[in-house]
């Protein structure tokens, strides 16, 4: 075995966290997972950005998605998303970076007349895909913040 090999296995072995910390230096988890989804935290802050996972369009008070489609689900996103940022101490205008998955890109129009409204104006850099939100969701949207 190569001998850059076997220090890479041998730190491993002896020093590799199991599991990332939550705080430290370079990260704040600045809101904290949801007891039904420990498996990721919502938002994270390392140095000046604030980084959000995914969000659909559930109402927490039903715990189901909003009905009507990608439209309501895009505002119902967005506003757990402003409800999150504000958590960190942000709001909407803070979001530099977006990124929107459909369950159908041809859904692609009927999202914009939905986020448009949302950011008037100097709206974040976005980028807009196909794939599968979770949870049946027709929307997900994640975003990046940078802080104060």
């Amino acid at each position: 075995m190569p001998r850059i090999a076997l220090f890479v296995l041998l730190l491993c072995v002896t020093g590799c966290p199991q599991q990332a910390p939550t705080s430290g230096p370079h990260r704040d988890v600045v809101v904290k997972p949801p007891t039904f989804a420990s498996n990721y935290s919502p938002a994270i802050r390392t140095g000046g950005l604030v980084f959000l996972s995914g969000m659909v369009g559930f109402d927490a008070a039903t715990g189901e998605l909003v009905p009507g489609g990608v439209g309501p689900e895009t505002k119902q996103a967005v506003a757990r998303i402003k409800e999150t940022l504000g958590k960190a101490g942000l709001g909407l205008r803070d979001v530099v970076k977006c990124t929107v998955l459909l369950a159908d890109i041809a859904d692609y129009e009927t999202m914009n007349r939905a986020y448009r409204p949302l950011w008037p104006s100097e709206p974040p850099a976005r980028t807009t895909m196909q794939a599968t939100p979770p949870l049946d969701a027709r929307v997900e949207i994640e975003c990046i913040a940078a802080a104060k």
